[in-house]
This record gives structure tokens, C-alpha cells and sequence, in this order.
């Protein structure tokens, strides 16, 4: 339909939108990139899924009037996850939520370590049990967190996230390669570049896995603000502004 729109191109679209309380209804007719991404260690701890559609509903922004219709469910501000992983079918059922509207299509994705992504019915979703999210710690800028020092891999370090039980610590980092951009949704960070995700014990500070992925079109932080652990065993940190394509750690609790 719109045949010279890349996402970076949405994204500025959105990004001027937003005055006018669009966000969340652009990006029709955009054709979502697949981030270049690859896990460098703890394969089977931590994966890259992607979810070959983007995350969409007909529900309304809240507050919003805007034509019925189905639209994308841009920046996702929270994931929603179902089943439990050990169960028989060993899979995790995630949808996501944003401006007070969830997503109507959701995808299944095994926890044994392959993390194959397939379609989940409604029946699927509506029938499983959701999966307990104790509150998390705050966000911790830099790389410091309770006396101990976490590394990133990368050259600018963006955040801390613990896990709820502190059980584990995620650490978000990235190297630019070009020069930073203001952005309302990056704060001045370079627009392209490399992220990194590393993962920890929290006691022993042993590494457990660690994951890069290019970006392009908006600084690292903004797409980092919207990683999320469920439970204290599973983190899900996007790679790009539509959640389709996210890095997604299991980790063994004791």
C-alpha cells in the first residue's frame, strides 16, 4: 500500500503524531523489519523469538476515538503471558498491551530451550492460566546494584533490571555508531547501533547468557524501557518498537 514506508519512516510519523494523541494508531501498511540478532552465550537460557505478525486489536486507545477498524499495537507497554512453563505442553503464551488495549492475536513459544514460536488459538488463551508477576525492583541506571558491579557488553550502559525475587540481574547496554539524535523516546541517543543484553546471578555474579541485536531508526533506551520479567525466571526485552522480534531468557531457579 505504501510502498516507500520502512519503520524508521513510521516511527517519525508516530513520533509527530503524538501531539495530536495518534500514538498507537499509525503504522498502517508498514512493513516490520526483522532485527539482525544472535545469542553469543547461554543458548538455551536465552533465545530470539519473532512473531511473524505484528501485535494488533480493534479495542481503542483509552480515551481515544478513532474509526473501528484493526490497528497495530505500537510500544508496547507491558506483556501479557500465559501458561506455565513444565506443564504438559511447555510452552508460554504471550500477547502485549498498550494505552489501555490488549492485543487480539497471541503466539505460543516453547520453553525447551528451541523457543519455537506458532499461532495461539483464543481457546488457547482464554483456557490458560495466567502467570504470576510479583512487582518487580525499580530500574537502575548504570551498572552498580547493591554493591556489586554488573558489566555490559556494550560501550554506553542504559539500565539494571532485576529480576522481582532478585534472583537474577539483566543488564542493558549498547554501542552506537553514529552520532546520538534527539528523540522524545531516546533522549538524545544514537539511532543506530548495536544492543546488548547480559544476564546474571545476582549472588554469585556469574554471567549466564548474553544476546546482541542491531537497531536502527530510535535509540536503544527507548526500545530498553519496555523490557519486562514474569515471574522471576523469564525476562522478555524487545528488539525493536513493535515486540515482534524480542529476546527471551528461561532461567533455572533453584
Amino acid at each position: 500500500m505504501f510502498p516507500n514506508l520502512t519503520v524508521e519512516r513510521c516511527l517519525k510519523i508516530v513520533t509527530s503524531a503524538v501531539g495530536g494523541g495518534l500514538m498507537g494508531l499509525m503504522l498502517v501498511g508498514c512493513a516490520p523489519q526483522k532485527p539482525e540478532a544472535v545469542v553469543t552465550l547461554g543458548q538455551g537460557r536465552l533465545g530470539v523469538v519473532f512473531f511473524p505478525d505484528a501485535w494488533t486489536t480493534t479495542q481503542p486507545p483509552a480515551g481515544a476515538t478513532v474509526s473501528p477498524g484493526k490497528r497495530y499495537l505500537n510500544f508496547p507497554e507491558e506483556f501479557q503471558v500465559r501458561g506455565q512453563a513444565g506443564s504438559a505442553t511447555e510452552e508460554l503464551i504471550f500477547g502485549v498491551r498498550s494505552l489501555g488495549a490488549s492485543s487480539e492475536n497471541h503466539y505460543a513459544t516453547s520453553v525447551d530451550g528451541r523457543f519455537r514460536v506458532r499461532p495461539a488459538s483464543d481457546e488457547e488463551w482464554n483456557n490458560a492460566a495466567q502467570v504470576p508477576r510479583p512487582q518487580p525492583p525499580p530500574f537502575i541506571d548504570g551498572n552498580q546494584w547493591r554493591g556489586k558491579t554488573f558489566p555490559g557488553s556494550g560501550q554506553s550502559l542504559s539500565r539494571i533490571v532485576p529480576s522481582p525475587r532478585q534472583t537474577f540481574v539483566a543488564v542493558l547496554s549498547y554501542t552506537g555508531t553514529n552520532h546520538p539524535q534527539p528523540s522524545f523516546l531516546g533522549g538524545g541517543e544514537p539511532s543506530e547501533g548495536t544492543m546488548y543484553l547480559d544476564l546474571y546471578n545476582a549472588e554469585s555474579r556469574q554471567k549466564l547468557a548474553t544476546g546482541r541485536a542491531s537497531y536502527s531508526g530510535e535509540g536503544a533506551g527507548s526500545v530498553f524501557r519496555f523490557a519486562a520479567w514474569t515471574d522471576d525466571a523469564v525476562l522478555m526485552v524487545p528488539i525493536h518498537h513493535l515486540a515482534q522480534t524480542c529476546f527471551l531468557a528461561i532461567l533455572p531457579v533453584q
